[in-house]
């Protein structure tokens, strides 16, 4: 076997070593690796999500605690994730987004339109439709 094609195969094996880690991973473990993908600490995660500093820590590494679904859209919504990216880390959470239940597709056009509007921006426009802000509040 050529050097390339040795090469390639370890590649491939790698990628998909790190494919199966993010399978097992939970909910914590993901937030983490996310945020740190996208560079975000917990404090910077925290201004441009509308969560506070410790809701942040716990979600990361309290197995016990359990977050709204508010809360982890609007972890999703701040970290700038794309909707795939999303939809995996809300499943991670337990929770599932249908797009015939109101307001989940009200939360699916939030994650689908990511790059639109803040958490804080968003927030205004689910106070004027009488709903939950992201991230908790209301």
């Amino acid at each position: 076997m050529s050097d390339n094609m040795e090469l390639m195969k370890m590649l491939s094996q790698k990628r998909d070593a790190a494919r199966i880690g993010r399978v097992k991973e939970d909910f914590g473990e993901m937030m983490e690796r996310l945020m740190k993908e996208k560079g975000f600490s917990s404090r910077t995660l925290s201004y441009v999500s509308c969560l506070s500093d410790r809701t942040i820590r716990r979600m990361k590494g309290d197995d016990m605690y359990e977050p709204t679904r508010e809360m982890v859209i609007a972890a999703c919504v701040g970290l700038g994730l794309t909707l795939d990216e999303s939809l995996d880390l809300i499943h991670k959470s337990a929770y599932r987004l249908r797009r015939d239940a109101p307001i989940d597709a009200v939360y699916l056009e939030i994650l689908e339109n990511r790059e639109g509007l803040s958490v804080a921006e968003w927030n205004m426009v689910l106070d004027l439709m009488g709903m939950k802000n992201l991230g908790g509040g209301r």
